[in-house]
């Protein structure tokens, strides 16, 4: 290859295969050493000055590459050579995006630290956050993209009320860890968005949606951190068991304290964390404005 360069071969040089159905692939030499781990050869071709951010037929990058085959080393290579970081693919989607399907974390933390786009969207309007929620098994990752300051109350679908909330999507799943912690960094528990229940699509707010379909414990959760409790529906429609958590909470008169915590969770909204860090309350007023009587479980 080196010999190729230094006669003078442009080292973007496109090759053309085929994915066996007829349909061309298109490759730089970039991306097909990024496709096999080829560290050595990647470096030499950005010597010469081959272009970082050079697309493939689905609009992927060098980058895009080596955060799916997991390979660290390349990923820090394009991110010290300048490789654009939000360039989004054919579907919308950045490197972020691809990095909730590594293996772990890491990853995610090597592109918010190089200066990620963390609320990006691809052309659904999802970010990556949206998308960690809405599968299992990313629990690290939400954690990692939380702690970097992720929007919890980013909608999809072109981030329009007509889509879900990380949270609403959480409760319809019915992961009740995932909804504390999206509620521990002060999502808006009264959102409303539109989600699919047998079939029918429905404009709900979280509470409604585990009421709709049983999810008890998160009813609770939300009812415990001051979800309101404003039904409209029919309660037939309703699970019967979470229905009568509600009716039965409708019934109780909140303490002071409490409501005064809620009001003011609401007021400080995604800025709570920066807020309340700057702000001389007692160890035991932090905790008590932070929920964690109610948020922390028995793992924490």
């Amino acid at each position: 290859m080196r010999k190729l360069l230094q006669d003078g071969i442009n080292p973007d040089t496109v090759f053309v295969g085929s994915d066996g159905l007829g349909k061309p692939l298109v490759w730089s030499p970039m991306h097909l050493c990024c496709e096999k781990g080829r560290e050595a050869c990647c470096r030499l071709l950005l010597s010469f000055g081959a272009n970082i951010d050079d697309i493939d037929r689905w609009g992927h990058t060098p980058l895009m590459y080596a955060v799916h085959i997991e390979w660290s080393r390349l990923v820090a290579l394009f991110i010290q050579h300048g490789a654009d970081l939000n360039l989004p693919e054919r579907q919308g989607r950045t490197a972020l995006h691809l990095a909730i399907e590594c293996s772990d974390e890491s990853f995610i933390k090597m592109l918010l630290n190089a200066g990620a786009n963390i609320d990006a969207h691809d052309n659904f309007g999802r970010s990556a956050l949206w998308r960690a929620v809405s599968e299992d098994g990313h629990e690290n990752k939400i954690r990692v993209l939380l702690e970097h300051g992720a929007n919890t109350n980013k909608y999809d679908l072109q981030g329009n009320n007509t889509g879900g909330t990380p949270l609403l999507t959480a409760t319809l799943n019915g992961r009740e860890d995932i909804c504390r912690e999206l509620i521990r960094y002060n999502c808006a528990i009264n959102i409303t968005g539109e989600v699919k229940i047998a079939g029918v699509t429905l404009s709900i707010s979280p509470l409604q949606c585990a009421a709709y379909v049983g999810h008890e414990t998160i009813v609770q959760l939300l009812i415990n951190v001051g979800a309101k409790m404003l039904l409209r529906e029919d309660l037939s429609m309703l699970d019967s068991d979470c229905s009568a958590l509600i009716l039965e909470a409708m019934t109780c008169v909140p303490a002071l304290m409490h409501l005064c915590r809620v009001r003011y969770r609401e007021h400080l909204g995604l800025n709570l964390s920066k807020q309340l860090s700057s702000m001389a309350f007692p160890v035991a007023v932090l905790r008590y404005i932070l929920m964690e009587d109610i948020l922390q479980t028995q793992n924490n």
